[in-house]
């Protein structure tokens, strides 16, 4: 059987080729019609495939079937020419698209490496400055904060100028350290006293700091509360008043008494003869019933720096600040930058010695730091 399709703008039109091609005995084998986006880029949108058995075809038929091939072929040839530069075109195209997805891809690439050099190097620079830092016994949590500090503010090549990162360094530890004024110092307008209660949970030099801080104030009264103890006594201290009671009764008389004196009072709490939620109950209740008072935590620079954290940290909620007495047997001045970073308390004095009252030293940043970095 001979085959051939035909197209035609309408079904008619294309059967009517057919019957012009194979006469009456052509048998319609497919029809198409091409609809949507494929009949709007075709000029004839439908096709018709018809076949003819060889013995039905007449002369006629036959010899315009035999020129109708030979125009296909040659026609077919000429398509395939077509189709052959198209599709090179094509490829030639995919080349150029992929030779530039190359070159995106290489533009990634240093890119990428270059942000990794300066990686390393930024890395090695970091490294260098917690070295540096941790050679001052400075916590982790310390040390991570100034680094980030660094890498915020510094730039690349001054990640690499230890003298940067050390001046750095110096202000952000400057900054880390809270100092406070004690209210003593204070000059009121109606010349009422203040009172500073000093405590602390365990012994760590608390009432040689007290009678210090007493010193610097002229006329000061001091109060021993001693819990344990029944017997109330009446003595002089360098020249100051020192009285002892063991009630809570006991203690607010004697305040109301002392305040009438218009004199700076100090209370030595000591946390050794009672447990600790009775001195908070002590604290709360003069706070509530007096004003101009002040709580300071006494602790030594001796004890650990774990230990101190702790007991600063339970104290924090009742106390305003903190005196840190025996810095002068201190081997780890870094202990006390680690320990604000934990507990926002302000400190306010340093014992330096055992000698009352020169032994004392009014908290400031810049001997903190001085001591620490050798300055």
């Amino acid at each position: 059987m001979k085959q051939k399709t035909f197209e035609g703008n309408s079904l008619e039109e294309a059967l009517e080729s057919v019957r012009q091609h194979f006469g009456p005995d052509a048998v319609i084998l497919k029809t198409k019609n091409y609809t949507g986006l494929q009949g709007a880029l075709r000029k004839n949108k439908f096709e018709v495939t018809a076949g003819v058995y060889e013995d039905s075809l007449s002369s006629h038929s036959t010899s315009d079937y035999s020129e109708d091939r030979e125009d296909e072929a040659f026609f077919s040839d000429i398509i395939d020419d077509q189709d052959l530069n198209e599709d090179v075109e094509g490829v030639s195209e995919l080349v150029k698209e992929q030779e530039r997805r190359i070159d995106q891809l290489e533009m990634i690439v240093n890119k990428l490496q270059t942000e990794l050099r300066s990686s390393i190097e930024k890395k090695s620079a970091v490294y260098e400055i917690r070295k540096i830092l941790k050679s001052f016994d400075l916590s982790e949590q310390v040390i991570s904060h100034i680094v980030k500090k660094a890498n915020f503010e510094l730039s690349m090549e001054d990640l690499k100028n230890h003298n940067l990162v050390y001046d750095l360094a110096l202000r952000e530890i400057s900054q880390m350290i809270l100092i406070s004024k004690a209210k003593f110092f204070d000059k009121r307008s109606d010349n009422s006293c203040s009172i500073t209660i000093v405590c602390s949970p365990r012994s760590c030099g608390q009432t040689s700091m007290l009678s210090k801080m007493a010193q610097l104030s002229d006329g000061s009264q001091i109060i021993n509360f001693r819990f344990d103890e029944q017997n109330t006594f009446k003595t002089k201290m360098l020249g100051m008043d020192v009285e002892s009671v063991h009630t809570l009764h006991e203690l607010v008389a004697m305040i109301n008494q002392k305040r009438k004196n218009q004199r700076n009072i100090f209370i030595d709490l000591n946390g050794n003869s009672y447990p600790e939620d009775q001195t908070k109950k002590i604290i709360s209740s003069i706070k509530k019933n007096f004003s101009n008072v002040e709580v300071l935590l006494s602790l030594s620079a001796i004890h650990s720096e774990l230990y101190n954290t702790r007991i600063a940290q339970r104290y924090a909620p009742i106390v305003d600040g903190l005196v840190i007495s025996h810095l002068d047997v201190c081997l780890n001045l870094s202990a006390l930058i680690n320990l604000q970073f934990n507990v926002k308390l302000p400190y306010l004095f340093f014992g330096t010695g055992p000698v009352i009252p020169q032994d004392i030293e009014i908290a400031s940043r810049e001997s903190i730091v001085s001591e620490i970095f050798d300055l």
